[in-house]
């Protein structure tokens, strides 16, 4: 998907691959198969085209416990763009809100421990991070004790983390909001002291 898509629908990618990893740590495994699809041309552009529709697509996540199925759809208008010489997916409705990407690229270090925000993407019904922790010395372990997200009209909210053991990401949920995010704070326990991290998300949405 990533190779085939750009801005908003490539962090979705992005996003996807990553929780998909996480569940494999677990020793889960996750498939995905399109079930239906009647998407038609609504509006052609030179360098665009805009496509009316739905896509559903259903997601099985497979573990000890058995199987969770879940239900997605992709509805219109759904756009693709002529990126360098290539069409690629560039957005679209999902589960019934447009989605929304914040690019970042902040990071920020407290004592040898460093948070990378990659982007944050308006999905569905969450906001989503996509980031990575890491430590100076290779074997410093953390535990994620809280994550909130601060937006323009100074609403703060209280999410969730994602991590994996050897997954070099993680995601950062919490429930969708409606401004621009301007801060994302997250408190970690490593080596018996707590770290606090205040990063400022200066993205634009795409």
């Amino acid at each position: 998907m990533l190779n085939r898509s750009i801005g908003a629908a490539a962090a979705l990618g992005a996003l996807k691959i990553t929780a998909d990893q996480i569940v494999a740590s677990g020793g889960s495994t996750v498939s995905a198969q399109v079930t239906n699809e009647t998407l038609t041309p609504a509006r052609v552009e030179p360098a665009a085209v805009s496509f009316d529709g739905d896509v559903d697509v259903r997601t099985s996540i497979s573990g000890p416990k058995g199987a969770t199925p879940t239900q997605d759809r992709i509805t219109g208008p759904l756009e693709v763009r002529n990126d360098g010489g290539s069409w690629k997916v560039a957005s679209f409705v999902y589960d019934g809100a447009p989605l929304v990407y914040y690019p970042e690229g902040a990071e920020q270090t407290v004592n040898g421990v460093h948070l990378v925000v990659a982007f944050l993407l308006f999905n569905a019904a969450s906001t989503n991070a996509v980031v990575r922790l890491y430590g100076d010395s290779p074997n410093r372990t953390v535990v994620v004790q809280s994550v909130s997200l601060t937006t323009t009209s100074g609403a703060t909210v209280n999410g969730r983390a994602f991590f994996g053991r050897g997954v070099p990401a993680g995601v950062l949920g919490f429930p969708r909001v409606t401004d621009r995010p301007t801060r994302l704070d997250v408190r970690l326990l490593s080596a018996g002291s707590t770290l606090t991290f205040s990063v400022p998300l200066r993205g634009e949405a795409s």
